[in-house]
């Protein structure tokens, strides 16, 4: 029991720490359309998931050396005859535990997350106005809201999703214009260079480039192997993303050319976050 207890801690930390440590990677999620329901139940499913593996490594590996040890102890009389039997009740308990402690945990940083993420947008949208997300627009739709007076600002962008590598890591490709880059500079900000243009340019997360890009610079290439995207893309952009390291999910910024010729592209797939002017008048 008291090496149950440790190991409770252990996975109580690790669960912790992992959602921790991803506060700006969850709150670009929320930025570009993720709900809080959707982010609940991948929380949640993580969670499930460390503790699943821990439970089976944990009573594999102990059912294995209980009885050996027991062998070994008797053979060496050190503690006189030593018995054993497989622990159901204890183990049964444990599982419980350790499923209480990883949904406590869940609960917890969730909660803390969506409280701090929030705020952090909060502090950072236009002075006096209202936000929402228009999803499965077409261009034509973004560029009439853009026209709109009652718009601040409207942010363009295109979800394209995740793609494994050969070499290890996971490209999240995204297509966005500059207002939506201005708008969710407080999760991903552009720190270098500009937006890429054309069909062969992209811009990269710092993570990326100096982690498999051998550390290419502004105007050099780079070489993707996913299966949408590969071959040479030269570099017109540095994005500054934190939590990529510990996710290992690089992200890369297409051209709205590289978009438009990609093979899962949907004329009515984009999205539109935009800003109110005064706000007062919808109250």
């Amino acid at each position: 029991m008291f090496i149950g207890v440790f190991g409770i801690i252990n996975l109580l930390n690790t669960l912790i720490t992992n959602i921790l440590t991803r506060k700006r990677e969850l709150g670009v999620l929320q930025v570009v359309g993720l709900s809080s329901r959707q982010l609940s139940k991948m929380l949640l499913t993580e969670g499930l998931f460390y503790t699943f593996w821990v439970l089976l490594i944990s009573v594999s590996f102990g059912t294995l050396m209980g009885p050996l040890l027991c062998t070994i102890f008797s053979a060496m009389s050190l503690f006189g005859k030593v018995s054993y039997h497989f622990p159901t009740f204890e183990m049964f308990s444990f599982f419980l535990l350790m499923v209480a402690v990883a949904l406590a945990a869940f609960l917890v940083c969730l909660s803390a997350v969506l409280s701090v993420s929030i705020a952090q947008i909060q502090r950072n949208q236009v002075a006096d106005t209202y936000e929402a997300v228009f999803t499965g627009v077409e261009a034509d739709h973004v560029a009439a809201l853009k026209d709109l007076p009652e718009l601040a600002r409207v942010g363009e962008y295109y979800l394209l999703g995740q793609e494994h590598s050969g070499q290890g890591y996971n490209a999240s490709y995204v297509y966005c214009d500059s207002d939506m880059m201005y708008i969710a500079r407080s999760q991903m900000e552009l720190v270098k260079g500009e937006l890429p243009a054309k069909a062969n340019e992209v811009a990269d997360s710092e993570y990326f480039l100096s982690a498999y890009g051998s550390n290419a610079k502004i105007g050099e290439t780079v070489r993707l192997d996913t299966e949408s995207f590969h071959g040479d893309y030269t570099v017109t952009g540095i994005l500054s993303n934190v939590g990529e390291k510990e996710a290992n999910i690089c992200a890369i910024v297409v051209s709205k050319a590289a978009l438009t010729q990609w093979a899962g592209f949907d004329p009515a797939g984009y999205r539109a976050y935009v800003h109110f002017k005064n706000d007062r008048k919808f109250d």
